[in-house]
């Protein structure tokens, strides 16, 4: 399997992962209150989704421009090569 198939999966796999906790945390907030524990831990699962979306952005942007750098070269090498 290619590399960045797997990364591109891995990365859906803790995307999914994370909106599970955070909609798990929703529903056991709503069984009662608990003096602001369930906001503040849903907010700082948000926030955990928001920066794990940013990097994996980041690293799929990078990815993409190393498969392309590479491939690039590959077609110079074989421009100089008799």
């Amino acid at each position: 399997m290619l590399p960045h198939v797997t990364i591109f999966r891995f990365s859906q796999e803790v995307k999914e992962k994370i909106e599970r906790q955070i909609q798990r945390a929703e529903e056991l907030g709503a069984l009662g209150d608990s003096l602001g524990e369930k906001e503040m831990l849903v907010n700082d699962l948000i926030k955990v989704h928001q920066r794990f979306q940013g990097r994996i952005q980041e690293y799929r942007t990078l990815l993409t421009m190393s498969i392309k750098f590479y491939k690039d070269l590959s077609e110079v090498r074989k421009w100089l090569t008799p």
